[in-house]
């Protein structure tokens, strides 16, 4: 069995904590089987105070958990949203043994301020890549039935 010891309370269960469990306790009063959310569980500060309560080990089975960190290959192109699957790394199986994949679910931040050497880099990768530049353009925007109508009534 292992053993828990409970640390310093994450900073976000300190000030939303209370919250929470008020509007669960009232959700639940209309519904008795209702469980908690898993959302607030998968906050950074609430996962490593878990993992630090539970060594690392899965509350229900005692398995170890996945060893921390793992690095993957994002393949050139991956797009926002995209996912990778980890073979064998996820939750242990209830009644079985080995363990499930682990989905990685990609998040690619687009920088969206560049200083002026990252932005001649990537006009500089533009002409390596044949890439041309497009400029926006404003279309006319045609008003609808009834902004046709309202315009009648208002004389414009």
């Amino acid at each position: 069995m292992v053993p828990l010891r409970r640390g310093p309370e994450p900073e976000i269960l300190v000030e939303k904590g209370a919250a929470w469990t008020a509007k669960y306790l009232q959700r639940r009063a209309t519904d008795p089987k209702l469980r908690p959310l898993k959302e607030q569980y998968r906050h950074p500060d609430v996962l490593r105070a878990l993992q630090r309560m539970s060594h690392r080990k899965c509350f229900y089975c005692e398995r170890a958990l996945a060893d921390g960190e793992q690095k993957i290959e994002v393949r050139p192109g991956t797009q926002s949203g995209g996912v990778q699957t980890l073979r064998g790394l996820g939750a242990a199986r209830l009644q079985r043994s080995g363990r499930g994949d682990l989905h990685v679910h990609l998040d690619v931040v687009t920088p969206t301020k560049l200083d002026g050497p990252q932005r001649d880099l990537l006009e500089q990768l533009a002409v390596l890549r044949d890439e041309q530049r497009v400029e926006p353009t404003i279309v006319e925007h045609q008003s609808g039935l009834f902004s046709r109508i309202k315009e009648a009534f208002s004389g414009k």
